[in-house]
């Protein structure tokens, strides 16, 4: 049994009569009533009864238009939702994304601002480190990722770059530091530091590093943490400082003190596999390149 037997038998039973439902259909009357013949032949049941000047429907044939009508609607919907989704329109990504570098405001306004666009799209979100973000997409666990680029990108990944950021040093409000617009690299020599946890934030501080050691110090770290969220209580706390992006935001008892013109700059990346022709996964990404240009 086909969906064209079908459609065929619901035309004629609608307008009760081949000569109408031939027209309707856009095909001769003969090639019809072949079909329907041919229709009940497989189905085993009379679905008409059939005079020279009328067409009736059996009951059978009335029970048979109810399932058939449910048919034809489950198959136009799973073709419209296949239409949805080769558009891009409807489907999920698997995003990855490093909370402890990439901007709060921008990635949730930018997912907001997606979905509100597109609702059919659904997300889910794992919180991976760059590096790990690069495992996951290259091992296909994740669709995309919202992280800062190693030195040396995978040949199957894609990247574009949404924003460069500049270090500053996050302090508590009664700092010392916090009264100065700007520090220099000495200024840092005697405080103690809360970093995220290396495995974290991978090489997020290792420039930051090199700066200080030109400078005849190495940084004290107090402690490390696993969230930026933690990073900034304990500082708003008083109980150190931390180097941190330009874009972070502001904490209620913390204050960001510019660094030196030569502090590290680093790059927020958006990735995905090169052989990824995900219509939703590529939609999304011409989104946030917009955005991102913005």
């Amino acid at each position: 049994m086909e969906l064209r037997h079908l459609r065929y038998f619901v035309a004629v039973a609608e307008e009760l009569s081949f000569t109408r439902a031939a027209k309707r259909l856009h095909m001769a009357q003969p090639p019809l009533s072949q079909q329907i013949r041919d229709l009940e032949h497989e189905t085993g049941l009379k679905l008409f009864d059939r005079s020279r000047r009328n067409v009736i429907l059996t009951l059978a044939g009335r029970d048979f238009l109810a399932d058939a009508r449910q048919v034809l609607d489950s198959a136009l919907r799973l073709e419209r939702k296949a239409q949805l989704r080769a558009e891009g329109n409807l489907g999920k990504v698997a995003i990855g994304v490093n909370t402890a570098i990439v901007t709060p405001h921008f990635f949730a306004s930018t997912l907001r601002a997606f979905q509100k666009k597109h609702p059919g799209i659904k997300f889910s979100l794992v919180d991976y480190h760059s590096a790990r973000q690069m495992e996951a997409l290259l091992a296909g666990e994740i669709d995309i990722g919202f992280l800062r680029p190693p030195f040396q990108i995978p040949a199957l990944i894609e990247t574009h770059r949404i924003k460069r950021e500049a270090m500053r040093i996050a302090v508590p409000v009664d700092h010392v530091l916090a009264k100065h617009g700007k520090v220099n690299w000495k200024d840092l020599a005697d405080e103690q530091f809360i970093l995220v946890q290396r495995e974290i934030a991978l090489d997020f501080y290792d420039e930051f590093y090199i700066k200080c050691r030109a400078a005849d110090f190495e940084p004290r770290v107090l402690q490390h943490v696993s969230n930026v969220t933690t990073q900034l209580w304990l500082i708003s706390a008083g109980l150190g400082i931390a180097p941190m992006p330009m874009s972070q935001e502001i904490a209620s008892g913390v204050t960001f003190v510019a660094l030196p013109a030569d502090a590290p700059v680093y790059e927020i990346a958006m990735a995905w596999r090169k052989d990824d022709s995900s219509p939703v996964l590529q939609r999304l990404v011409q989104f946030v390149r917009g955005a991102s240009n913005e």
